[in-house]
């Protein structure tokens, strides 16, 4: 039994550690790409402004808005 706990434990450890450095990886990004490429991060900011304008308003089951 311990060693089962042990082994989740230890994956779980490990997939957070990856999700940890999934998200610095996409804050250093952006914060380098917001200074470094004013234009190109402008225009990526208003092109996924307009793809949730997009599917918040199309009218189809709200669940499947999510997904």
């Amino acid at each position: 039994m311990k060693k089962i706990i042990k082994v989740l434990l230890s994956r779980m450890a490990v997939i957070i550690f990856l999700m940890s450095v999934q998200i610095a990886a996409v804050v250093l990004l952006t914060l380098k790409l917001s200074k470094s490429y004013f234009y190109f991060y402008s225009f990526l900011e208003f092109l996924s402004i307009l793809v949730v304008f997009y599917i918040a308003s199309r009218d189809t089951n709200p669940s499947r808005k999510i997904i």
